[in-house]
């Protein structure tokens, strides 16, 4: 397993599939004039496969796929039921926005150990309408329905964005605290190119919120785990909460990023790093791919911040271009 200099083991593979998506979230993507990659800029099936695999051989054992909307491409589930079943991994993962996973619910639920996270902002059509600029949040309910009705490890993530949701933050624990998904609170990140952002609700100020309704108990924090976990009114319900701006777990990260066009990203708030895409294309081989490999994540910084302030630019991409 690759440890990093800052003595963290990299075992944590998250893979953006594609940039593309069929929602247009106001956190995620500018209003307009969102440029989308040519097709062969975008890593293909065999060339992902690749990485993958040779990422394996380095001690990952979780892969998590995202997008983009990872579904929007059409040859991600072939993708996700051979990285299944290769030799070391112990867990696949999938972050989606729900509106197109539906129909594959009965080959999720073959595939050992997946854990699917759905994106949810608001309880209410009209708002998610506001917030997707789609209308699909009837679409979205179902397939957390079908998910939970089959089994499917669910976590449900709420971005937390001052004055659009936050007056929904109880309505979301009460609607869903009697059933078996995990609910998750994620402190909104600055990944939304164009757009001048500022955080509000940091973790304090979502579990103050929480503390203020339930009889709250943070629970012992597991270890390279991004969340702060409670639970409630002495249930078994857990609801988590994402420091992705205050960046506290940063200490015990062992997450490795790889975008849709094959750059390696040690950090969310770091510039994009080495070009595996162009290892690939120009001939290298595998041993040659995990010599460059082990020497991008031994530059790996000690924190966002500091990944923050060595930034060439300190405009964002937005979070379809990274990886969600």
């Amino acid at each position: 397993m690759i440890i990093d200099k800052h003595g963290r083991p990299m075992n944590y593979l998250r893979v953006a599939v594609t940039d593309r998506c069929n929602l247009r979230c106001t956190y995620c993507m500018p209003h307009e004039n969102m440029q989308f990659l040519p097709k062969n800029e975008i890593l293909s099936y065999e060339e992902l496969l690749r990485i993958i695999t040779v990422f394996t051989e380095l001690g990952v054992n979780k892969v998590r796929f995202t997008g983009g909307e990872p579904f929007f491409r059409k040859d991600f589930i072939d993708l996700l039921e051979y990285t299944s079943q290769l030799e070391g991994i112990d867990s696949v993962n999938i972050t989606t926005n729900g509106v197109l996973t539906q129909p594959y619910i009965d080959k999720l639920k073959k595939i050992k150990d997946l854990k699917l996270n759905i994106s949810l902002d608001t309880l209410v059509a009209e708002k998610f309408i506001k917030i997707t600029r789609r209308n699909a949040f009837e679409t979205v309910m179902k397939t957390i329905n079908d998910a939970m009705e089959n089994g499917i490890q669910t976590k449900i993530n709420m971005v937390v964005m001052d004055g659009v949701n936050t007056n929904e933050i109880i309505d979301f624990v009460e609607y869903f605290r009697k059933t078996p998904v995990n609910l998750r609170f994620i402190e909104q990140m600055p990944f939304n190119e164009h757009e001048n952002f500022k955080s509000v609700w940091t973790v304090d100020k979502i579990s103050n919120l929480l503390s203020e309704n339930y009889n709250v108990v943070q629970q012992p924090i597991q270890p390279q785990s991004t969340t702060i976990d409670y639970k409630i009114d002495s249930s078994d319900f857990v609801i988590g909460i994402i420091a992705g701006f205050s960046r506290s777990f940063c200490g015990t990260c062992n997450r490795i990023r790889l975008t849709s066009t094959g750059r390696i990203k040690t950090c969310l708030y770091a510039d994009p790093g080495l070009d595996v895409r162009a290892l690939i294309r120009s001939g290298s081989n595998d041993a040659e791919i995990k010599e460059r490999l082990i020497e991008a994540i031994q530059q790996r910084h000690k924190n966002g911040f500091e990944a923050e302030e060595q930034r060439s630019k300190q405009v964002f991409e937005s979070m379809s271009k990274i990886g969600g």
